[in-house]
């Protein structure tokens, strides 16, 4: 939706993107936060996730 936010935006449909995201966007239903308990189990995880990617970046060169 973002970028037809932007698409809309350059052909002149809206003024401002600002404008567009009033009339395309769907707001939030739901606000989310991180629960502190579970942090250091997610930065484990994020930090292998990352430690993958370097890897298989380096297996397809």
């Amino acid at each position: 939706v973002g970028a037809g936010m932007f698409a809309a935006t350059v052909a002149g449909i809206y003024p401002t993107v600002e404008d567009a995201m009033l009339v395309m966007g769907q707001g939030f239903d739901k606000e989310y936060h991180p629960n502190p308990d579970v942090v250091a189990i997610y930065a484990r995880r994020y930090k292998k996730y990352c430690e993958l990617g370097d890897y298989i970046e380096q297996s397809i060169k």
